[in-house]
């Protein structure tokens, strides 16, 4: 590669940077922080195997996180969620799963999930860390 073309992309990524930090640069300049606007529960990650018509062999890697609002100061997931996840994310043919957007298939199952352990009714939202499809 041309060292104009590794320049280029460099001054492009420091760009972007500078981009997606630019809301926060008025209270960093003040000299204060960033204060977190939701609290960040980590849930145990999900493995699914699933089988096509085709008979072909498909894995599904699935890393997520609940947020909550940051009044809840006792957020915390129970390990049992994570095979409730895997257990009912099963139950869908591969076709059913790939048919529209997984992540949202996802998100709405995990959030229903969430919603009915104890504590879980005040999730506001279910993020998709990782989503790999293989």
């Amino acid at each position: 590669m041309s060292d104009t073309i590794v320049h280029s992309r460099r001054r492009i990524l420091a760009l972007a940077a500078l981009l997606a930090l630019a809301p926060a640069l008025p209270a960093l300049a003040a000299g204060g922080a960033v204060k977190p606007k939701e609290l960040l529960v980590k849930i145990p990650s999900v493995n699914l195997e699933f089988w096509d018509q085709n008979g072909l062999f498909h894995m599904v890697i699935i890393d997520l996180t609940a947020a909550y609002p940051l009044e809840v100061k006792d957020a915390k997931i129970d390990k049992k969620v994570g095979p409730k996840i895997a257990q009912t994310l099963s139950m869908m043919t591969w076709e059913d799963f790939m048919h529209s957007n997984p992540a949202a298939t996802v998100k709405a199952v995990v959030l229903d999930i969430i919603r009915k352990e104890p504590g879980g009714d005040k999730c506001a939202d279910i993020l998709v860390n990782k989503l790999i499809i293989r």
